[in-house]
């Protein structure tokens, strides 16, 4: 829009746009940005004066026998009298004017600005740029010194597509960062987001030192040999906290690589002040890490994100508020102090016309109790499919649009138990709905199967339900022993897969 100058005249004034007042609220987005356009400048035309272009002078010429010879030198004195005369009105006036523009400057200044005027010395404006020297230096060399801790991730994983003609699902790629925060006897530990990782068939890794010169086409999953990629498994979650912590085999890691990279220094975010200088770090719109800096906005903004998992289908945490850019990519990232420890892990940004500089990081210190728990979780690989548990139930999910209209737990719908199976043993019924499995939130049944692909048979863990009490639900722990996919016969289940599609066909909830 092209700025207008307003007359004192108010009919001169142009008139105010109506505000457009149908959807003012800035859309909260998580590793997702609107491109916007920018204006284009508008074109300076300089001008230049014409080379060679000179006042034309005037040349007064006395004929040398007109000039009586007796009289030059008074002539002489008389005139040398007038120029220093001159000279010294010149310099009295020259004062004057300078002391007049010096003061109506001040005067005009004070009254703009509202306080007096103070005018910096040529020292002061060197120490200034020096200082502002120093602070920069200071970000490249924690920038150098921070870099070996982050990871750049690439998630290849399905997602369910919802068209007019019902649900399909297809191959997804997306992109993250990491923070390298641990290792054990066996395992290198990366914290990240949990929308980073969530719903992956394939996690790849590259550490930032080890990122090639062109990563416009991000990290080259379809070449999983290459040297410089690693492959990651998810060692646990918390969905509602948008955390995880993912792992590498160190066996796979060359031992020249493993020399040069380093774990993350954790702060304190409780100590942290508004107006600090912070750094951010990330693989931005999965280009590789690259580097930003700004301050802190605010030290906790409270953030409400849509979840899945709640009865309203939201969830509000207190995020560290930074004008730092965060960007597509740079979830799962570092926000550093200037003393490069990690106070924040970058997740969520305000992605809406007109809006800028709003990212939201979690603290660390809230957040530091959660990830030590995530650690020590067992890591997990997929089980063949001859030895993976079963439940031996068959189920539904419960939407979030079911959940809200009838206040019941978001979950899996218990619709038939098998007789004499590991569900039937451990006391499950129908009509329970299973929200957790081993600790793992599962919001649908096909979560619930993609879990039970990581546990063998014979295998015993810890299944979460809700069961009904009248108008409200109960929360209940069951042990479960899982039983082998493979020792279900075919008629059982059959029979299974009959009343699962005939309650899916007839919509027999128990609560219509």
């Amino acid at each position: 829009m092209t700025d207008k100058i307003f007359d004192n005249d108010n009919t001169n004034q142009p008139e105010i746009p109506q505000e457009d007042t149908q959807n003012n609220t800035p859309d909260i987005e998580i590793a997702a940005e609107e491109s916007q356009s920018v204006p284009e400048r508008e074109e300076q035309n300089i001008y230049y004066e014409q080379p060679g272009q000179k006042p034309e002078e005037e040349y007064y010429t006395v004929p040398v026998e007109n000039v009586n010879t007796v009289n030059t030198e008074n002539k002489n004195k008389h005139n040398n009298k007038r120029k220093i005369a001159f000279v010294v009105a010149c310099a009295v006036l020259f004062g004057v004017i300078a002391g007049a523009i010096t003061a109506v400057t001040d005067i005009g200044l004070s009254k703009l600005i509202g306080s007096n005027i103070k005018i910096n010395s040529t020292e002061s404006m060197l120490t200034a740029s020096e200082e502002d020297e120093k602070i920069e230096s200071a970000i490249a060399d924690i920038t150098e010194e921070c870099m070996p801790s982050i990871v750049s991730i690439t998630n290849k994983g399905v997602t369910e597509v919802m068209t007019f003609f019902g649900a399909y699902s297809q191959e997804s790629i997306s992109s993250g960062s990491g923070i390298i925060i641990g290792k054990n006897d066996s395992e290198l530990l990366i914290v990240t987001n949990y929308h980073v990782v969530a719903d992956s068939t394939e996690l790849s890794v590259i550490f930032a030192n080890q990122e090639s010169d062109d990563m416009s086409e991000g990290i080259d999953i379809d070449n999983p040999d290459a040297s410089n990629i690693l492959q990651a498994q998810i060692k646990g979650y918390d969905s509602d906290k948008d955390l995880a912590v993912i792992s590498i085999k160190l066996s796979d890691i060359p031992a020249e690589m493993l020399s040069q990279i380093k774990v993350a220094t954790i702060g304190n975010s409780d100590n942290i002040r508004a107006g600090e200088r912070v750094i951010a770090i990330g693989n931005a719109l999965g280009y590789g890490t690259s580097v930003t800096t700004g301050i802190i906005s605010a030290t906790r903004r409270e953030v409400t994100l849509e979840s899945e998992t709640s009865l309203d289908g939201t969830v509000s945490n207190y995020f560290i508020q930074t004008d730092a850019a965060i960007n597509p990519g740079n979830s799962g990232g570092a926000l550093l102090n200037m003393r490069g420890e990690l106070i924040g892990i970058n997740s969520v940004k305000i992605a809406a016309n007109g809006v800028e500089g709003m990212g939201y990081a979690i603290p660390i210190s809230d957040v530091e109790s959660i990830i030590g728990e995530l650690m020590v979780r067992q890591t997990r690989e997929v089980v063949d499919e001859d030895a993976q548990g079963a439940l031996g139930i068959t189920g539904q999910d419960v939407s979030s649009q079911i959940t809200q209209l009838y206040g019941i737990p978001t979950g899996v719908f218990v619709a038939s138990v098998t007789e004499g199976s590991a569900a039937d043993k451990a006391g499950i019924k129908k009509g329970y709905i299973i929200t957790k499995f081993d600790g793992y939130t599962v919001k649908t049944i096909t979560e619930l199967q993609e879990r039970l692909t990581y546990y063998k048979e014979g295998e015993t863990t810890t299944i979460t339900v809700q069961v009904s009490n009248g108008s409200e639900y109960e929360e209940k722990e069951l042990e479960i022993t899982l039983d082998n996919k493979k020792s279900l016969t075919d008629d059982t289940q059959n029979q299974a897969e009959e009343q699962q599609q005939e309650q899916q066909e007839q919509s027999q909830w128990p609560f219509n």
